[in-house]
């Protein structure tokens, strides 16, 4: 079977030589009934993406709780809003990272992987590992420095003020 995938800080979507991001949307997509399926506030949607245009970042507050979650977005907003789910980067816990099931689904999506630290003595033979992994602020402000960049989370830090609540 080879060795597992180890994902990095920082992962990018794999879409060569194996198209992960296509094949989640083909699985997610084949559960959708995109005739009966709506996406909500259009109009924020536009100007999410409006925002990305002009170089601001965008960060999504949310609760999305397994991958398959991550991918209606992308499924969602493809037809008015070409691009944008594939551009979104997702913060990722040890589950989404770690779990068989889930890393191909992962391996799709652009991810800073996170060990929380709520967690962080759960498994006791990576402890360690997960001590010296790169903290998530430290992969967080090279995408944000340069713009453009749309980030999904489950936490919402206090610092964070609502502008435009979906």
């Amino acid at each position: 079977m080879g060795t597992p995938y180890e994902f990095p800080s920082h992962h990018l979507c794999i879409r060569t030589p194996f198209d992960y991001y296509q094949m989640a949307n083909a699985y997610i997509g084949s559960l959708v009934q995109f005739e009966r399926s709506i996406l909500g506030n259009p109009t924020r949607w536009t100007a999410i993406q409006a925002a990305l245009d002009a170089g601001e970042n965008v960060v999504l507050m949310g609760n999305h709780q397994s991958e398959g979650d991550a991918a209606f977005i992308p499924l969602l907003t493809e037809v008015t809003h070409p691009g944008l789910g594939e551009s979104i980067t997702y913060v990722a816990g040890d589950k989404v990272v770690t779990d068989l099931l889930c890393k191909p689904f992962s391996m799709g999506k652009n991810l800073l992987c996170v060990h929380s630290k709520k967690h962080m003595n759960d498994d006791p033979d990576t402890t360690a590992v997960r001590i010296v992994f790169p903290k998530s602020k430290h992969c967080l402000m090279p995408c944000m420095e340069c713009g453009h960049a749309c980030l999904a989370t489950t936490k919402r830090a206090p610092e964070y003020k609502t502008v435009c609540p979906l």
